[in-house]
């Protein structure tokens, strides 16, 4: 979780703006309280994907290539 929420603070929130939409996957980091509340910090919202959707998840068709 650390690593991930200086990610967020150091890279993430300084390029979104009041009203962007953060979509983010299932991983459990992704749920950090305190990952959404930096996000909403600058007025960001954050938007999970369903639980299983790989047809909305773009890196899951580059692994079905990789896979190939």
């Amino acid at each position: 979780t650390e690593v991930f929420l200086t990610y967020v603070n150091q890279v993430l929130v300084p390029q979104l703006w009041k009203g962007a939409i953060v979509v983010m996957d299932n991983l459990k980091v992704h749920y950090a309280e305190r990952v959404r509340l930096s996000i909403e910090s600058v007025g960001a919202k954050v938007k999970f994907l369903p639980p299983y959707s790989p047809d909305l998840s773009p890196i899951e068709l580059c692994w079905s290539k990789l896979k190939q």
